[in-house]
């Protein structure tokens, strides 16, 4: 499935299967992905604003440069992930799967909700 570049903000997308889907540089602002399978799809540079991604399957999915201001990560799978470089300011990653993650580069600020013990300096995040 190839979204690339395509306008979805406000969609409701919960529960789908979009496993390996092209939502390069996607418009997701908003968006209600809670449940959704995005295993390995490829969402670098897509922007996230504020959207629901609870619950959601990001297993080894590209989050590259992706802009994830203001998302709900609760209970996400995002084992494997690459999130380098992303934008995570006041994301909520509470009950998160966060192992092996890629997340060198990747900014937050002290609003920015981590899983109990995750350490985001260890991480090679940069906290502004």
């Amino acid at each position: 499935v190839n979204f690339s570049d395509a306008n979805l903000s406000d969609a409701k997308l919960r529960d789908v299967n979009l496993k390996e889907a092209n939502l390069k540089k996607a418009d997701l602002r908003e968006a209600d992905l809670s449940g959704a399978d995005l295993t390995r799809a490829e969402l670098g540079g897509a922007y996230l604003y504020r959207a629901d991604l609870i619950g959601t399957r990001l297993i080894g999915a590209n989050l590259n440069e992706a802009n994830i201001i203001d998302a709900t990560l609760i209970g996400a799978d995002l084992r494997g992930a690459d999130l380098r470089q992303s934008k995570l300011e006041g994301a909520v990653f509470t009950d998160a799967e966060l192992e092996d993650a890629r997340l060198e580069g990747a900014v937050y600020t002290d609003a920015t909700l981590f899983p109990y013990g995750f350490d985001p300096a260890a991480a090679g995040m940069v906290r502004v």
